[in-house]
Formats: structure tokens, C-alpha cells, sequence
């Protein structure tokens, strides 16, 4: 993973305008209509992309969002929605300053009777407690028709508490990938289960890594990676990075007739991130 830095007025300035505008002019009105499906979403996306390189917060994947058709990105509450307790969102808002500074509960906004300066901002809009992620869909079966829907990452997660790792200015030595392909948080039991919680080491997204760290290792650099469009080109990467580690096995065979394939191959060409990973 990779630390996420919200520095990025326009995020905030976005959520102000549109608060200001559902202010309704008085006190027995004060606001309306301030939820996550009213507010405009597309300009803040697009902030959400751009401070995180176009990467999913959580699985390192490329995201993009071109339309509603065409997207594997989703916006990810890091206090969900559906948190309406105040107990609840204190537990979230005690892991980071971020949220504790800049995110109120939504119940704040809705009941009163002034109009409010942000931040903090209401958690079903607020920027700082917003990022991007994506839609944990995949396609890994080609005897299948469609791709498989939220198998990791936002999809998958539901409403189960997660720690915002990414606000962790320590990030990439607390997140841990290894040289199988396993992600696991360090010496902590219970943001290990935060990862489950997330899937992401889910059966594909372990076997990219483990592919990765056999190139990243390897002579072969990422220009001639992505330039590998046909089958032979992408064995002899995989056979090369594979075959000349010490730290291959038997196994690792089937992941050199696995992804050669265009289905396997466009699949790893979206956790590029990887190669500059550092495994254990």
C-alpha cells in the first residue's frame, strides 16, 4: 500500500460549495437533501484519482473511470454510510487525526439549525473521508461469461471496520507483502483481520504479486514488460524471472502458463505497482 495525502483544497472547497447550496435559509429548514447520492461526484472522483495516481487505495490496482459503463473504480467510505452511532465513529475517528479533524457524523449536519463552516464535514460527503478504490471485480475464469463481482477491496469489504492504513505515514513498512504472494499487517492480530476483511489476498491477486516478484527481481525491466503482446515474448520473461530465482518451486510452473495468456497478462499489467514493491 501506498500513503494517500489529502492536501488537495479543492476536495474540501467542493463539499463547502455544495453544503452552502443545500442550505435551505433558516433554522426550521436548515439543510436538505446533504447524502452521498445528491452530492456531485464527479469533480471530487477525479481528485480522489489524481492524488492516488490512478491506484486503488487498498489493492494497489490501475483504476480509471471513463463512465458509468466503463469503470472499475468506486468512491470508499472509510466510515461507512450506514454508521449512525456515535460509539461506532468514535472508534474510527480515534485511529487517524485525519478523520478526527476534518469528518463529523452526518447526524451533526442534518439537525441543525445554523449554517455550518467545514471542515469537519458531514462522513456520507466529507473529502477527507473519501477515497478511491476499486470495485473488486475480475474476470480470472475464462470459462466464464461476465467477470466475477466484489471479490476483494471496497466490494468485498460491506460495512466491516477497517483501519484507514493508508493515513499511516508508516504504511509501507506495517503492510507486508512476501515473496508467495501473501499480504499480512504486522504484529497485529486484529488489522490482519481488517485485510481479510478486504480479501486482498484473494487466490488472482496472490499470484500477480507472486509473479511480480519474480520479475522485479529479474533483468527484465517494466518498459519490456508492458511491450510483451505476444505469447512468446511473455514466456520467455516468465520463464527467465521464474526459473532463475532461487526461490521458485514446482508450483510456480503453472504460473508461467497461466499468464502468458492476454486474459492473465492485462490482469498483472494492472498491479504494475508491484514492480517497485518491496517483498519479503
Amino acid at each position: 500500500m501506498q500513503q494517500i495525502l489529502k492536501i488537495n483544497q479543492t476536495g474540501n472547497t467542493i463539499v463547502s460549495d455544495f453544503l452552502r447550496g443545500q442550505w435551505q435559509g433558516s433554522p426550521v429548514n436548515g439543510y436538505r437533501n446533504i447524502g452521498y447520492n445528491h452530492m456531485p461526484k464527479d469533480a471530487l472522483r477525479n481528485i480522489l484519482l489524481a492524488e492516488q495516481n490512478n491506484l486503488c487505495c487498498y489493492c494497489m490496482r490501475h483504476i480509471f473511470y471513463t463512465s458509468r459503463e466503463n469503470k472499475n473504480c468506486t468512491l470508499e467510505h472509510i466510515i461507512p454510510r450506514a454508521v449512525n452511532d456515535y460509539n461506532t465513529f468514535l472508534r474510527y475517528t480515534n485511529q487517524s487525526d485525519i478523520l478526527n479533524e476534518n469528518v463529523v457524523i452526518q447526524s451533526v449536519f442534518t439537525a441543525s439549525t445554523v449554517m455550518l463552516e467545514i471542515p469537519p464535514a458531514p462522513h456520507h460527503i466529507a473529502y477527507h473521508n473519501l477515497v478511491a478504490s476499486c470495485d473488486g471485480s475480475i474476470w480470472d475464469n475464462p470459462n466464464q461469461p461476465t467477470r466475477y463481482t466484489a471479490q476483494f477491496c471496497n466490494g468485498h469489504r460491506g460495512n466491516e471496520f477497517i483501519h484507514p492504513f493508508f493515513y499511516d505515514g508508516h504504511v509501507n513498512e506495517n503492510i507486508i507483502y512476501d515473496h508467495t504472494g501473501l499480504v499480512y499487517y504486522t504484529e497485529d492480530d486484529d488489522r490482519q483481520t481488517m485485510i481479510n476483511h478486504l480479501n486482498l489476498n484473494y487466490a488472482t491477486l496472490k499470484k500477480v504479486r507472486r509473479v511480480w516478484f519474480f520479475i522485479s527481481t529479474s533483468e527484465f525491466n517494466l518498459v519490456q514488460v508492458e511491450a510483451a503482446n505476444d505469447q512468446l515474448s511473455r514466456q520467455n520473461i516468465l520463464t527467465i524471472s521464474i526459473l532463475d530465482s532461487p526461490l521458485q518451486n514446482f508450483q510456480d510452473d503453472e504460473l508461467i502458463n497461466t499468464f502468458i495468456t492476454d486474459l492473465f497478462w492485462g490482469i498483472l499489467l494492472q498491479y504494475r505497482w508491484f514492480y517497485g514493491a518491496t517483498f519479503q
